[in-house]
């Protein structure tokens, strides 16, 4: 709607995760490293976690799209799961058929998952199952991720497992030796500083398009300051700023289009 306005050939800031829009910070580019490794070295398990909305689900997504030749990845969004629902889960990523009933065989389910997998290994594939989402998963659901990571073949693992989740979820790990020991790495993320968030602001507003600058150093310090950093919130806040400076007619974000915006969204429930 206001891309015209400001000289932008797309939209800066959205909600959903977008690659393309990936903007690195110190802690985004050590934990995507250690993703890249975790998914090319077949090192069996992996912990991504941090705060919600500081884009976790963005690198995932990421390191899909810069995977190479011989990876193949399989995805699990998790809900509310036990053993069942993930074994059940790890079929359908898999895409084999899942027989629903009420005498739902755990251990059968993985020894198929177990054997596609071995034959994709023995095809030169490198196998990672993303379980994004981690912290809905029950102690039951992610003993059946030991139990997958204890199938082998050759000494080597079958994928790696890399396990998505806030940080509940490493505090939930760290109290689950069984696992715990199963992760050969960890990372986590954190939300932007104050000169991160600037960055991150000016960062998507030129890989949009922007040749100017749109938001003023005062207008910058009120979006991290109602934002904390997070960046799905930052993201929000400054599409609502451009917004705002949009109807106002305003080629640049200051200090009264802050003002218009943090007024609004103190009175928003969201």
């Amino acid at each position: 709607m206001y891309e015209a306005f400001f000289g932008l050939s797309r939209k800066p800031f959205s909600a959903a995760p977008d690659p393309s829009m990936y903007m690195p910070s110190a802690a985004s580019e050590k934990a995507f490293k250690r993703l890249t490794y975790a998914a090319g070295e077949n090192i069996g398990g992996f912990l991504l976690s941090g705060p919600a909305g500081c884009g976790k689900t963005l690198l995932l997504e990421r390191l899909a799209q810069t995977r190479a030749a011989a990876q193949e990845f399989l995805f699990i969004r998790a809900g509310r799961m036990d053993g069942d629902m993930m074994a059940a889960a790890l079929l359908r990523s898999a895409e084999l058929p899942v027989a629903y009933s009420c005498s739902f065989d755990r251990n059968d389910a993985l020894e198929r998952v177990g054997a596609h997998l071995a034959g994709k290994a023995s095809a030169g594939k490198r196998l990672t199952i993303i379980i994004d989402g981690a912290e809905w998963i029950d102690n039951d659901g992610l003993s059946v991720l030991e139990m997958l990571n204890d199938q082998r073949r050759n000494g080597t693992f079958l994928a790696t497992f890399i396990l998505c989740g806030r940080e509940s979820t490493a505090t939930r790990i760290l109290s689950l030796p069984g696992l715990r020991d199963r992760l050969a790495l960890a990372a986590r993320v954190e939300p932007l500083d104050a000169p991160g968030c600037s960055e991150y602001v000016a960062g998507r507003c030129a890989a949009a398009g922007s040749g100017q600058t749109l938001f003023d150093e005062e207008a910058l310090s009120h979006v991290f300051l109602y934002s904390k950093g997070v960046p799905r919130r930052v993201n929000r806040v400054a599409d609502l700023a451009l917004l705002t400076a949009f109807g106002l007619e305003k080629p640049v974000v200051d200090y009264e289009v802050m003002q218009a915006v943090v007024e609004e969204m103190s009175q928003d429930p969201m």
